[in-house]
C-alpha cells in the first residue's frame, strides 16, 4: 500500500464519486461501504461515467464510458470507452540478477518495510546495514481510448497499450501493443488487426 499518497474513508467519497457519475459497480447497487477504505492517488483524473467494478483502487486515470472487472494499480492510466475484464493482473517489482542474490536484502534500505529484513535488523542491532540501490519499481502502464482487455491478462510495467487493441484472455504482454492490434497468447503475437491498415501509394 506504500504506493498510495493517501488513504481516505469511503464515507467523505461516497457523495463526491455519486455526483461526479463514477460508479463502483457495473449494475445497479452500491459495492463500497462507509467504514471501508480506498486507495486513492492524489494526482487521480477520473472522468464521468467511469465503473469500477472490482477492488479498492482509484488509479492515475480513467477516461469516460470505460468500466474494469479488475482492480487497478494507482500508478495505470486508462482512455476512455474502454473494457476491462475480470483478472487482470500487472507484473510486480524487479530483482536483480547480476548480484550474489536476487533477494531484496541487497537493496532495500535498513528502514525496510520488510519485515523479514526490519526484524533481523532490530533483532541483532544492526545498524550500518549496507544496500545498493535497485530500481525495482514497475514502471506505469497506459491504456489507450477503446482498448478491450479479456480475463487473466498479465501486463509488463511500463507497456503502452494502442488505442483500439484487443488483447486476448490469458496473454502474457511485455511490450508495447499497437494501435488497433489484436494480440493472443503469451508470448502474445499480433493475429490481425481491428481495421485494416492504411496502405501506402503503389503498394
Amino acid at each position: 500500500m506504500e504506493s498510495y499518497k493517501s488513504r481516505k474513508d469511503y464515507s467523505p467519497l461516497l457523495d463526491l464519486l455519486a455526483a461526479r457519475r463514477i460508479y463502483h459497480r457495473v449494475h445497479a447497487g452500491e459495492r463500497w461501504r462507509v467504514g471501508q477504505q480506498i486507495g486513492v492517488d492524489e494526482r487521480c483524473e477520473i472522468e464521468p461515467y467511469v465503473t469500477f467494478a472490482s477492488g479498492d483502487v482509484i488509479p492515475r486515470a480513467v477516461g469516460a464510458f470505460s468500466y474494469t472487472h479488475s482492480s487497478l494499480q494507482p500508478d495505470v492510466s486508462v482512455g476512455r470507452y474502454c473494457s476491462i475484464a475480470a483478472g487482470l493482473t500487472f507484473f510486480g517489482a524487479a530483482h536483480p540478477i547480476d548480484r550474489v542474490t536476487s533477494s531484496p536484502t541487497t537493496f532495500d534500505p535498513p528502514q525496510s518495510a520488510l519485515r523479514f529484513i526490519s526484524g533481523y535488523l532490530a533483532d541483532y542491532g544492526i545498524t550500518d546495514y549496507p544496500s545498493f540501490p535497485f530500481e525495482h519499481r514497475p514502471a506505469p502502464v497506459t491504456i489507450g481510448h477503446d482498448v478491450w482487455i479479456g480475463a487473466q491478462v498479465m501486463i509488463a510495467g511500463g507497456v503502452v497499450v494502442g488505442h483500439g487493441a484487443v488483447i486476448g484472455a490469458r496473454s502474457v504482454v511485455t511490450k508495447d501493443v499497437p494501435p488497433y492490434a489484436i494480440v493472443v497468447g503469451s508470448p502474445p503475437a499480433s493475429s490481425a488487426f481491428a481495421f485494416q491498415k492504411p496502405q501506402s501509394p503503389g503498394s
